[in-house]
């Protein structure tokens, strides 16, 4: 199994900030949904990934999660480090978003909070951002561990 570090994870992800929103995009012309920013993470760290294909403007739930469980390791939201992945709610009852955590650094005087990376499509952003978890906190809804992460 090809191992990697957190910090890896986060510095493709953090490559990928400022591409477009485009639904089911994946990496084409610089443009990924949630899911198409996991992929081409993936991908680009060489991590074997089977993709979601062929799914509605919010992807049915179950069929994220399955992929997910497929894909990655279920851990514990009090678990999750940099690196790791959150699938949270975003305007629905039903987790369908994936975001990566990308910070864990809390420096009040600094006004330093933890953040994460998403591709995320709103009337004001229509890209890969990196925002503040404690903006989604009360949406995180369960945790996720590439496999072969160093801790």
């Amino acid at each position: 199994m090809k191992t990697f570090t957190r910090q890896k994870v986060v510095d493709i992800a953090r490559s990928l900030l400022g591409w477009k929103y485009q639904h089911q995009g994946r990496g084409n012309l610089q443009t990924v949904d949630c899911i198409g920013l996991l992929t081409v993470v993936a991908d680009r760290l060489g991590y074997k990934y089977t993709d979601l294909e062929s799914y509605r403007r919010t992807p049915a739930a179950n069929k994220l999660y399955e992929l997910l469980c497929e894909n990655l390791d279920e851990i514990p939201l009090s678990e999750v480090g940099i690196g790791d992945i959150f699938l949270l709610r975003l305007g629905g009852i039903k987790p369908r978003h994936t975001a990566f955590k990308a910070s864990d650094v809390t420096d009040i005087e600094k006004g330093l909070q933890p953040t994460m990376i998403h591709a995320l499509n709103t009337p004001s952003i229509n890209s890969v951002v990196e925002q503040p978890i404690e903006l989604y906190r009360g949406q995180l809804c369960k945790g996720f561990r590439l496999r072969g992460i160093k801790i």
